[in-house]
C-alpha cells in the first residue's frame, strides 16, 4: 500500500511521484505537528485536491499546497527505468516528450503536472520543494514549524541528476524539443531554477 498524501491543518502535500516523495515525506514526519494525517489510497493513482475531496469528503480549501518537483529530463528518467527497470536504453517516446506508463499509455508530464497544480491552484499559491535542493525548500516552506534541523540535513542528502546516467543519449537539441513539448514544466522550471539544463 502505497503513501500518497499528507494532510495538516495548514497544509497539505501532493505527491507527485517521481519528485522524491519517499523522501519528503521522511522530512514531513519530523515536524511538529499533531494535526498531521497520511492517506493511504491502495493501488490507485496519487489523488489530487478534487480526487482527495471526492474520496474522503474534506475540503482542502485554506491550505498550503505543497508539492515536489525537479527537473524535466531527471523525471521522465526516473519514471521510465522505475517503470521499466530491465529496459538498457529509454523508448522513443522520451524523444516523443512523453514517458510511458506500465499500461502501455502515454503521457506527458505536462498533464501530469496540471492534474495536480494547475487545475486547481495559482501558480504563484503553491510551494515547491525542488528535489535538487529539498533540504533550504523545506526550511524555507516550514520555517514557522519546529523540528530537528541536523535529522533534516541528513535525510535530505539524496543523489539526483541525469548527468550520472548515460542511458537517455539524449542531445541537447533533443532536449530543447522534450522541453518544447512540454511548455508549462518548461516555464514553472525556468521560474524555479532560474532556467533550464541541456546538458
Amino acid at each position: 500500500m502505497g503513501f500518497r498524501m499528507i494532510v495538516a491543518d495548514k497544509f497539505v502535500w501532493y505527491h507527485l511521484g517521481k519528485t522524491g516523495g519517499k523522501t519528503t515525506r521522511a522530512l514531513i514526519k519530523l515536524i511538529e505537528d499533531e494535526s498531521k494525517r497520511e492517506f493511504f489510497s491502495g493501488k490507485d493513482h496519487h489523488r489530487n485536491k478534487a480526487q482527495f475531496e471526492e474520496k474522503y469528503l474534506e475540503s482542502l480549501d485554506g491550505k498550503v499546497p505543497v508539492v515536489g518537483f525537479r527537473r524535466l529530463i531527471d523525471f521522465m528518467h526516473s519514471y521510465y527505468f522505475q517503470q521499466f527497470p530491465s529496459h538498457r536504453k529509454p523508448c522513443d517516446c522520451i524523444r516523443e516528450g512523453k514517458i510511458m506508463l506500465r499500461n502501455g499509455k502515454k503521457i506527458m508530464p505536462d498533464k501530469i503536472l496540471t492534474n495536480y497544480v494547475h487545475n486547481f491552484y495559482e501558480e504563484d499559491d503553491v510551494e515547491f520543494l525542488r528535489l535538487e535542493n529539498i533540504f533550504e525548500d523545506f526550511c524555507r516552506v516550514f520555517e514557522s514549524y519546529n523540528f530537528n534541523k541536523e535529522k533534516l540535513l541528513e535525510l535530505s542528502n539524496v543523489k539526483v541528476g541525469f548527468r550520472k546516467y548515460d542511458r537517455l543519449n539524449l542531445s541537447e537539441s533533443e532536449i530543447a524539443n522534450v522541453y518544447n513539448l512540454n511548455p508549462i514544466w518548461k516555464s514553472l522550471e525556468t521560474k524555479l531554477y532560474g532556467g533550464i539544463l541541456l546538458k
